[in-house]
């Protein structure tokens, strides 16, 4: 199943579910689906989030100072395409400019 079909499947749950679901694409970390549960926490559409530049996404949306912590880690579970996932602690800024904790986890969700 390639990428897309991956994401087509995810969409039938995504949004019964009540957490934020992300799916970027590597190298550049740009976001090819997000849930409304994700969404509605921004305060943006998919189609402006799909336009946004990966680094000012980052830098929009999360403590810069935390991403220093965990993304290194990250960039490295998913370089090697692991099956694992990686779990850590991330504040996201939300709609309201209100900096919130979620315990997130990510692993490689498709190989095209």
């Amino acid at each position: 199943m390639n990428i897309a079909e991956k994401i087509a499947a995810l969409k039938l749950v995504a949004d019964d579910l009540p957490i934020p679901i992300i799916v970027q694409s590597l190298p550049n970390y740009a976001v090819l689906y997000m849930n409304k549960v994700g969404l509605e926490i921004l305060g943006v559409d998919l189609t402006e989030l799909q336009t946004i530049d990966p680094r000012t996404y980052v830098a929009r949306y999360f403590n810069m100072e935390d991403d220093k912590e965990y993304s290194e880690k990250i960039k490295q579970r998913l370089a090697q395409f692991s099956d694992q996932h990686t779990s850590y602690f991330q504040q996201v800024k939300s709609k309201d400019g209100v900096w919130e904790v979620y315990a997130s986890n990510t692993k490689v969700f498709a190989k095209d």
